[in-house]
Parts: C-alpha cells; structure tokens; sequence
C-alpha cells in the first residue's frame, strides 16, 4: 500500500469523518489500560466480521445488513468470554468496558467494514479492517494517556509525581475525549490527502 492509500485510508477512518464509535471511545479512555483493552476487542472483531463476511458475501447478498449485525453479534460475545476467562481482573475492573463491548454488536465502525467487505475478496478486507482497527486502537492509546496523566497523574496507575500538581481535573469527563478527538481530526484533515489517490 502506498503512502497516499495509507493517508486517506487513515483520514477516510470513520472515527476522525464522523465520529462515529465515538461513545466507546470516550467512555472507556479514561485510563491507558482500558482503552488498550477496548481498541484490541475492536481490532479482533473488527477483523473476524471484516473476513467472515467477506468469504459469506454470496450467501448473505439479500440479508447484508442483518448478516454484518449478527456475524458481529457472534464475534463480539466470543471476545466477551475470552476476557471474561483469561483476563477477568482487567475486565471487572473496568467496569464501563463489559458495558461498551456490548455497543460493538451494532456499532457504526464495524459495520461499515462489514459492509465493505462484502465488495472485497476476503485478503482485501482483512487488510482494510486491520489498518482501520490498528487506526482505532493508536487513537484510543493517545487519548486514553493523555486523559489519564492529565486527569489523575498516573499512567497504567502508576503515579507520576512531576504531573501531580498539574491535573486537570475535567479530564476525566466525556468533554476531554471529545477535545482530543477534535485536535487528532484536526491535524489529519490538515493532510494533503485527496481521495481516490
């Protein structure tokens, strides 16, 4: 993939377009280790529904939307399980996460994916899906640190005793995510990206 397809691929993201998924995003990125937890739940069923629907497309031409939903459905509990049983402290003690991976079933993100690979060949979709869930979880990794230092001075809870005196303590409210949100968008769409290069 070139440059330019890696850029508009990146700025063409629907998190930085519309926002959309943006409910997740700002409530589970208050802390570095949550929002690490919930942008790899997207990238694996971001990619799982991306091929799955991908290699079902002729079966599913005249159910697309309803297949997307529940092949995500599918997916998306699988992902609640395994953290459920492999890591069940972190899951617990994020307790907004177990909320939001539920959202994932019909959230705008994956859908849009699916949807897209059911015009793709399999090998195609999954390299859209990675590169748009990879996108996803840098972005929730930025915006989860600097909430965290910002909000409580810590990151992964460890203390950082030279931000102690310099907290911010809105950043712990949904507003803060949305202001980072906004400076990231801002900077891509500053790119000389144009689409279809």
């Amino acid at each position: 993939m070139t440059e330019s397809k890696t850029c508009c691929a990146v700025k063409q993201n629907p998190q930085m377009l519309l926002l959309l998924g943006a409910c997740p995003a700002l409530a589970v990125t208050t802390s570095l280790q949550s929002g690490l937890l919930m942008g790899l739940a997207v990238l694996v069923v971001l990619v799982l529904t991306s091929l799955t629907v991908s290699l079902l497309k002729n079966l599913i031409s005249g159910v697309k939307p309803s297949a997307c939903v529940l092949i995500s459905a599918g997916f998306t509990i699988m992902v609640k399980l395994l953290l459920e049983a492999y890591l069940p402290e972190l899951y617990s003690a994020n307790g907004d996460l177990a909320l939001y991976l539920s959202v994932l079933t019909v959230s705008p993100l994956v859908y849009l994916y699916a949807e897209k690979a059911t015009e793709s060949a399999p090998g195609k979709a999954v390299v859209k899906s990675l590169l748009g869930g990879v996108f996803f979880l840098l972005l929730l990794a930025v915006v989860s640190a600097l909430r965290e230092v910002l909000g409580s001075a810590t990151i992964f809870g460890k203390e950082l005793a030279f931000m102690k005196d310099y907290t911010i303590a809105p950043s712990a409210h949904a507003f803060m995510g949305y202001v980072v949100l906004a400076i990231v968008a801002a900077v891509l769409n500053g790119t000389s990206c144009k689409e279809g290069e």
